[in-house]
């Protein structure tokens, strides 16, 4: 069975990304009373913001789009036409946002593709632009492709892939392909600023 509702604001599936996102980039954050970074040791770059991910863990979420279309069956919702979602400070906007669910309904999340066009996360600090982004709510992976730039105070760097494992607490970069710069990862910095 297939719903279509034109304007449709929000969705429990989607309400239900940000916070899981923001929730697992939180244990990436280091306690105030962390130990101190080592002398020499290079500075953390977050290309998935997640210390403004978990400081607006608790606010909260809005989803526009222009149409919702949801798809019973296949346990699907598609989110289509300017899709804006903005928790907080961080805001994502891409052409079409697809959430697929199990079969426990909209809160037993298994992914989340937003694409049709350029895909454009934003935090306090810095963005994430691809052609594509999806979530993998098991793993807790997200994983920007097509031409990825990553701009913040200290540089930018683009990729053809940028892969952040929330879990682990790593980003890894990967050329390949056609695109900028012949598909190499490519950085260019700053120096003096953080």
């Amino acid at each position: 069975m297939m719903r279509h509702w034109p304007g449709f604001v929000a969705l429990c599936a989607v309400l239900a990304v940000l916070p899981v996102l923001a929730q697992e980039s939180q244990e990436l954050t280091p306690a105030p009373d962390a130990a101190p970074a080592q002398a020499g040791a290079a500075p953390q770059n977050d290309p998935l913001g997640a210390d403004a991910l978990a400081a607006d863990a608790g606010e909260t979420v809005e989803i526009t789009a222009d149409d919702l279309q949801i798809t019973e069956d296949s346990n699907s919702a598609l989110f289509t036409g300017n899709v804006r979602i903005i928790q907080g400070s961080m805001e994502m906007t891409a052409g079409q946002v697809d959430v697929l669910y199990g079969e426990g309904g909209p809160s037993d999340l298994v992914s989340f593709t937003a694409s049709g066009g350029r895909v454009r996360m934003i935090t306090e600090d810095q963005t994430v632009d691809g052609n594509k982004a999806v979530y993998d709510f098991e793993n807790r992976i997200l994983v920007f492709t097509g031409d990825v730039v990553v701009v913040n105070a200290s540089g930018t760097i683009t990729s053809a892939e940028l892969i952040i494992d929330t879990r682990a607490g790593t980003s890894r970069f990967a050329g390949g392909g056609e695109g900028a710069n012949d598909g190499r990862v490519t950085g260019i910095f700053t120096p003096g600023n953080e």
